[in-house]
């Protein structure tokens, strides 16, 4: 059983990981974020970074949709454990779903659907958005805004 103090809502036991006030990051991994493979931001990373969120939030969304995950009714199992099972059972699934449609595919459809897509890319909002001088740009943009005098 737990208990919790009443001036910190922390459970008694909790040690100094769960209580500490802050934390201490070495120098030497101070740097690592630039690290990366291609900086932030740029056009290099927003390919990268978008084109693999993209493909993830897309499955999900048919995850939930064709396979009824988001619907509570669709699924209708008690326990984490059995909620799990379940999931794990519609992942294979979908995927194996994924993999059927892909080899009923002709090289043609794919293509057609490639080009198709890369006209939806084109100059659309979605460079914008990926544009660092953009960024850059409303980022100043907010910085000054924020150092202006209220009283002026």
């Amino acid at each position: 059983m737990l208990t919790w103090s009443r001036r910190t809502s922390q459970p008694a036991h909790a040690g100094k990981f769960c209580t500490q006030k802050s934390v201490v990051v070495p120098k030497d991994r101070l740097g690592l974020k630039f690290k990366q493979k291609f900086q932030y931001m740029k056009p290099e990373w927003a390919r990268m970074h978008f084109a693999g969120r993209s493909s993830i939030e897309g499955f999900n969304g048919t995850f939930k949709k064709v396979h009824g995950f988001g619907d509570p009714d669709k699924v209708p199992v008690r326990g984490y454990a059995a909620k799990y099972l379940a999931a794990a059972m519609m992942v294979v699934a979908s995927n194996g779903r994924l993999v059927k449609n892909f080899y009923e595919e002709t090289p043609e459809q794919r293509e057609a659907k490639f080009e198709k897509a890369k006209k939806r890319r084109a100059g659309s909002w979605s460079e914008a958005m990926h544009d660092a001088e953009f960024w850059n740009k409303q980022a100043t943009s907010v910085l000054m805004d924020d150092t202006e005098d209220p009283a002026d």
